[in-house]
């Protein structure tokens, strides 16, 4: 992702946003680093956290943001129309509405393919779409 902000801002309230994941053999995955997320995580019993700690690089855009955070997206339909470009080899892709819980750090920015989106240090899945 991509951003133009120097430092993580924190949401004052949830903040609704989309993830795409991927199922293989009955467990889902998120594209890209192909972390696991668990079961109670996927149904909303417990938030999905990002693991270390954010790599911010400068950039041509401003700061390039990878590892350390959650990347989503702020509209559902760019979440859907990244799905037919994803490797057969993840697996099945399904669109989840989730949320930035209030208090949480964020960088908000875009895709190189310039849609809205955001990275986090946690989501909690809502409901799949």
């Amino acid at each position: 992702m991509y951003t133009k902000q120097r430092k993580q801002l924190t949401t004052k309230t949830d903040k609704i946003v989309y993830k795409v994941v991927v199922f293989r053999d009955s467990q889902a995955f998120t594209p890209y680093t192909d972390t696991p997320i668990p079961y109670e995580t996927l149904n909303g019993q417990k938030p999905f956290k990002a693991e270390g700690n954010a790599r911010k690089q400068p950039d041509f855009f401003g700061f390039s943001i990878e590892g350390g955070m959650i990347h989503t997206y702020a509209l559902a339909s760019d979440a859907w129309n990244i799905v037919p470009f994803m490797s057969k080899e993840w697996g099945q892709p399904a669109v989840y509405e989730c949320i930035i819980p209030k208090g949480t750090k964020y960088y908000e920015g875009c895709e190189i393919n310039k849609t809205h989106s955001y990275a986090s240090k946690q989501i909690r899945f809502v409901k799949r779409l």
